[in-house]
This record gives structure tokens, C-alpha cells and sequence, in this order.
């Protein structure tokens, strides 16, 4: 039950990043949208997505993976059932943002009650084969499921489908997972955590955007996102991020960005 329970929220979370796109045509004519609002649809999860996979990391570490990971798995129910009644492109956008929230509270706290949950290393093992083997299940089946749903039911129905299978693994979580050990060791940091998410969703916009607002645009947007990597140090006795490493890049390029991330960006940039 724990394997089904972790893998079909995984399943929904992969699933939603590929589905929406075959109903974008079917969107954009019903709700008489323009292209950069439909594109946002799908950047706009993937940009909450993103941003807020680290913080919930922490979340989980110090209130119990389980309670955050039905925290994210309500969210994400509740939100897709608002993106298949949502009137406007303006609220579907906000709903795919809340889909985004849900999504990142459930990916990393999934992964960690699977591991709670069940301690033989060899079963373990093939659980978590499994989880995996959800996700890449929702990547295939999403441009099938997506195209047969909103063919057979209209576009409304590839968010509604997350309705059974969001319940369904509440009832499963609630019933058969224990909570996971909380860690009241190190404090949050409230700098760190805020500097990981503007720092990541800076990153991902410049990523998502570079094939719109072109080349050049993006890199700089990524570049910012390298340049926030020399904040004022967080006054946290555990900072979610060490130091050392910035130091030393900095030392050794003083004058220019660090040369592995800034060919990273520029190569994805040119290339999205």
C-alpha cells in the first residue's frame, strides 16, 4: 500500500507536465486565449514546480514527511479540481500554480516515507524501482491519455482525472503509512530558504523562457540567477547552504561568473 500510495502521487505529478499539452488548442479556443497565456499554463507549473522543491525538503524534515506529503497531495487535488472548473485563462493559471505547490510538497516527501516505510534493503529496492517506474509510466501515457481524454470529453477532463486518483491515495496514505522521524536538529533557515527559491525560479523562468524571449534574454536571466549565489551570509547557525564553495568560486573568478555554471546556462539557453 505504501508503493501505491507514493507511486500514484508521483504518477499524477510527471503526468500533469505532459498532458496539458494537447488540450492547449482546445484551451486557448474556449477560453479565447493568447499564446504566451497558454504557454503559461505549462511554464507556470513547471516554474512553481521547480522553485519550491528544496524548501519542501526541509518541510518534511521538520514536520514529518507524511503531514506535508498530505498537505501537497490535498493541494494538488484541490487544484486540479479548480483548473477543471476554472472559467478564465487567468484562474487556470492560478490553479496550475497551486498544482505546482501541491506538486512540490509531494515529489521529495513521497520518496521519503517509501524509504520510512519500509526497511528490508531488497524490498526497498524494488519499491522504489517501482516509484520510479510511475513516473516514467505518467511521462509515456501522457500525450495518449491526454489526447484520448480531451477528444472524448473536452479539456476539462485531463484535470479531473487527478480527482480518484488524489483521493485514493490520501484514503491509502492516511490508512497505511506511518509518519517519518522528525528532525528538530538543525532550525529552518528562513534566508536560505528564500534565497533557494528565488534563485531556482529565476532559473527555471530564464530556461522556460529562452525560446520566446530568445537567447539573449534568458542568459542574463540566468546569469542574475548565478550572481544571487554571493548574498550576505544567513545569520542561521544550519544555513540550507554552505558557503565554502561560493568562496572558493569566487576567489578564483572575482571578475566574472563561474565558468562551468555560466557554459551550462549559456549552452541550455541557445539550445531551448
Amino acid at each position: 500500500m505504501a508503493v501505491l500510495a507514493t507511486s500514484s502521487a508521483f504518477f499524477m505529478i510527471i503526468l500533469d507536465t505532459s498532458i496539458v499539452n494537447l488540450a492547449l488548442p482546445s484551451i486557448g479556443a474556449e477560453l479565447a486565449s493568447t499564446l504566451v497565456g497558454l504557454q503559461w499554463i505549462v511554464d507556470g507549473y513547471a516554474l512553481v514546480f521547480a522553485s519550491l522543491l528544496l524548501g519542501a525538503g526541509s518541510l518534511a524534515d521538520r514536520y514529518g514527511a507524511r503531514r506535508v506529503f498530505m498537505t501537497g497531495l490535498s493541494v494538488f487535488t484541490l487544484a486540479s479540481a479548480l483548473c477543471s472548473e476554472a472559467p478564465t485563462i487567468t484562474l487556470l493559471q492560478i490553479a496550475r500554480a497551486l498544482q505546482g505547490i501541491g506538486a512540490a510538497l509531494m515529489l521529495p516527501t513521497s520518496l521519503a516515507l517509501l524509504n520510512h516505510a519500509i526497511a528490508e534493503p531488497k524490498r526497498r529496492t524494488q519499491a522504489i524501482s517501482t516509484w520510479a517506474g510511475a513516473g516514467a509510466l505518467g511521462i509515456a501515457l501522457g500525450p495518449v491519455l491526454g489526447g484520448g481524454l480531451v477528444e472524448a470529453f473536452g479539456w476539462r477532463s485531463i484535470f479531473a482525472v487527478n480527482l480518484p486518483i488524489g483521493l485514493a491515495g490520501l484514503w491509502l496514505t492516511w490508512r497505511h503509512l506511518p509518519e517519518s522521524p522528525r528532525s528538530t536538529v538543525r532550525s529552518l533557515d528562513p534566508f536560505g530558504q528564500g534565497f533557494a527559491i528565488l534563485a531556482l525560479a529565476a532559473l527555471t523562468y530564464a530556461l522556460t523562457s529562452a525560446g520566446r524571449a530568445g537567447a539573449t534574454d534568458a542568459v542574463s536571466l540566468a546569469a542574475a540567477c548565478v550572481l544571487l549565489s554571493r548574498p550576505p551570509l544567513s545569520s542561521s547557525p544550519n544555513p540550507s547552504f554552505g558557503t565554502r564553495c561560493f568562496r572558493s568560486i569566487c576567489s578564483a573568478v572575482p571578475d566574472s561568473l563561474p565558468p562551468p555554471l555560466l557554459v551550462c546556462f549559456t549552452t541550455s539557453a541557445s539550445t531551448a
